[in-house]
């Protein structure tokens, strides 16, 4: 009821009427304020696109099988005013109207693919009149009626029950998705039972952003208000001055059709960013509505961050200090000015709450954020890069074991490291070769002129959030590239783990580790076999920390190309004991497929290099060695003659891994091992390429090798 407009009359109504109590409104400006800032704040919006696509994945939702469905309200008889021409410009001009102002509900559902399903119709009354189904809609239209003309709990779920049933005639995955605002029907008991009951799953869009989230809203019902107004002027100019309910209905179905066209609905899922998947698209947008907007002065730095948890106290300190001074008498609660002072303070205090809550999450999702990155191509996905995992391998850790890195603090893993020292090869003019073969071989063959540094010893992760993430329970892919042991890094567009991470529910990891002389040096009393090691020690890192990323360390597979796939294999005999991974998959290798350099061979080539450097061709030449700078190093080791090779198809290099009895064997023991299963007993798969010899032709084409096709055959 509405009472006097005097503040005298109501506190006489007060006094005179004892069931009534005064009571003061509270604005709702603030509370709603912060609500649109929150809805509109990108970081909020980020974590909602962010949800969605692990929904999406976790459960294989297809674009045919998203809907969007969402309500609006038509004023049965609004048209719109008109343009025109007229010889007296200053005499107001009224279109014929009836005043029918009644209000019908119509719910529509579109779907990822570029359809519409049939709607729900929801009128003002108590009983259907036949009327109502005398017209040109189809049968499959959900009629409905309501007091208010709006919807409630009972037509919410029936209108779901009817979804249902037509979304499931052209379902092709296990789920659907259905995107919703949070309006009460669509949340009751009932409705969420019936969802998890029939695979639908209910995806709510946040409050406050269904204006530039919700397809329907975006783009969809702003045609579908413009072809209702012009059907009612049409209908208003033929005489008709009673645009009823029957009438609505009869112009429905031609409003449907001129709106629901497919380039509309796929443009409502496109401008959204979720068909095709493109959130930069709506985040951005809100960057640039946020920067026009004035802020708010930040708190300064040296700000105490105890300050954030210590306001609650704040505020019931004051308050005790107020009731402790009225006790004392030092305080008149009944003057005025008082009353006004202390009712300030705490709702400064409340309000300092509010803020300074709000700007902990805040700075916390802003340093979240500054810790992950998503991937260019695949956005679900997110990628760390060059994370060390063993120190530098320089001074005393050059041609040594790899050392635990023991680096301390916070690590942002946003850019590939330079890649371990190598002698790329040399581009081949390839009879016949194209374009896209340059390219492509370029990146096979290190030829895309990456950093090199000894500071190399760094993996890469790639892992999309999904359920299995949240439990850490995502298989784990760990590669190894190939290059004959002389060539290869990560930093190439050939091991970029975020398509595998996103096409399968895994966590791709990609490993830099030692080649050429750096890896294989042969230098007396030390490991030959420096690279294998660098192997092992990444796989120790991904047992110890994968969980972090949403891996089973329980569940790590190793696999590789070329002499990556050998690495494999080697490992499969080395560590038979301790393998730590659960499988092994090699591509295009095993451990029968390159030879490998006797110990006295190894040891023949390092002296060779090392007598190029100046450091001598005997004993310890170590301390020389890891006195000269790296480039000089690569470029004697680069001279240094290699080994006859057995293949007139393949050559090899000087530095490779060597027979050493711990991490390698010869050809013989291997075969010996294999017929006595002295090897890790794990699941093994093993592949190769069709045309698997192509690159290989380039490569003896480069050594003015050309073979008949019968002897890459063979």
């Amino acid at each position: 009821m509405l009472l006097p407009d005097t503040r005298g009359k109501v506190d006489s109504f007060g006094t005179t009427r004892s069931e009534y109590k005064k009571k003061r409104q509270r604005p709702l400006q603030l509370a709603r304020q912060l609500a649109r800032q929150l809805a509109h704040d990108p970081k909020n919006i980020e974590a909602w696109f962010l949800s969605l696509c692990q929904l999406l994945h976790e459960f294989g939702i297809s674009e045919g099988d998203m809907y969007n469905y969402d309500e609006s309200g038509f004023m049965v008889d609004y048209g719109r005013s008109q343009w025109i021409v007229t010889k007296a410009p200053d005499r107001q001009s009224y279109l014929a109207s009836s005043q029918n102002r009644e209000t019908v509900t119509v719910g529509e559902t579109i779907s990822g693919d570029g359809e519409a399903l049939p709607p729900l119709v929801v009128l003002p009354g108590q009983l259907h009149l036949e009327g109502w189904i005398n017209n040109e809609l189809d049968d499959d239209v959900l009629m409905a009626v309501s007091d208010s003309g709006y919807t409630n709990d009972e037509i919410s779920l029936a209108w779901f029950e009817h979804f249902d049933k037509f979304s499931a005639k052209r379902q092709t995955g296990a789920w659907r998705l259905l995107l919703l605002d949070g309006h009460g029907p669509h949340a009751t008991k009932d409705f969420l039972d019936y969802g998890d009951d029939h695979k639908i799953l209910l995806y709510y869009l946040p409050p406050h952003a269904t204006h530039f989230l919700q397809p329907l809203d975006v783009v969809v019902f702003q045609p579908y208000k413009h072809w209702h107004a012009e059907a009612v002027d049409a209908a208003t100019r033929t005489g008709c001055t009673n645009f009823n309910k029957v009438e609505f209905l009869a112009a429905l179905q031609s409003i449907r059709l001129q709106t629901l066209q497919k380039s509309t609905v796929l443009s409502a899922w496109r401008q959204t960013g979720l068909i095709p998947w493109n959130p930069n698209l709506v985040i951005d947008r809100l960057q640039a509505y946020a920067a026009t907007q004035p802020r708010t002065p930040s708190p300064p730095q040296e700000t105490p961050p105890q300050t954030v948890v210590e306001t609650h106290s704040t505020t019931r300190a004051l308050r005790s200090l107020a009731m402790q001074l009225v006790d004392d008498n030092q305080l008149d609660l009944n003057n005025a000015t008082i009353r006004r002072f202390l009712k300030g303070s705490l709702k400064q205090a409340e309000a300092g709450n509010l803020a300074l809550d709000y700007l902990s999450r805040t700075q916390a999702a802003e340093k979240a954020r500054e810790q992950r990155h998503a991937a260019v191509n695949r956005s679900q996905v997110l990628e760390y890069l060059g994370i060390p995992y063993a120190q530098p391998p320089v001074g005393s850790l050059r041609f040594a074991a790899p050392a635990q890195y023991a680096g301390k603090g916070r690590f942002i893993a946003s850019n590939y490291s330079a890649i371990c020292p190598e002698t790329p090869s040399k581009p081949v003019a390839y009879p016949g070769a194209t374009p896209q073969e340059q390219r492509i071989v370029a990146a096979f063959g290190s030829q895309l002129s990456r950093p090199q540094s000894e500071d190399c010893l760094t993996l890469n992760v790639w892992t999309k959030p999904t359920a299995k993430a949240k439990k850490g329970d995502k298989p784990v892919l760990v590669f190894f590239y190939g290059g004959r042991w002389s060539i290869g890094g990560t930093d190439t567009p050939f091991y970029n783990g975020q398509y595998l991470a996103d096409a399968e529910d895994v966590v791709v990891v990609t490993v830099n580790f030692r080649i050429n002389i750096f890896g294989w040096p042969g230098a007396p009393g030390v490991s030959k076999n420096i690279g294998l090691l660098d192997q092992r020690l990444a796989v120790e890192w991904v047992r110890d920390n994968i969980k972090g990323f949403g891996g089973d360390a329980s569940k790590i597979v190793i696999f590789g190309q070329s002499s990556g796939s050998v690495a494999v294999d080697f490992w499969s005999y080395a560590y038979a004991d301790d393998p730590i991974v659960s499988g092994y998959i090699s591509h295009s290798g095993n451990v029968f497929s390159f030879p490998t350099n006797t110990e006295a061979l190894a040891e023949q080539h390092w002296y060779n290099a090392s007598a190029m450097l100046g450091c001598g061709t005997s004993g310890d030449v170590l301390p020389c060695m890891r006195s000269k700078n790296f480039s000089d190093i690569k470029a004697a080791a680069a001279k240094v003659k290699p080994p006859v090779a057995t293949s007139q198809a393949r050559s090899q290099p000087a530095f490779q891994p060597t027979i050493d009895n711990v991490n390698i064997f010869s050809v013989d023991e291997y075969a010996s091992r294999s017929l006595a299963g002295n090897f890790s007993s794990l699941p093994y798969m093993f592949g190769n390429n069709d045309n698997e010899a192509g690159y290989y032709k380039i490569a003896a084409y480069a050594q003015g090798v050309v073979l008949p096709d019968a002897a890459w055959d063979a």
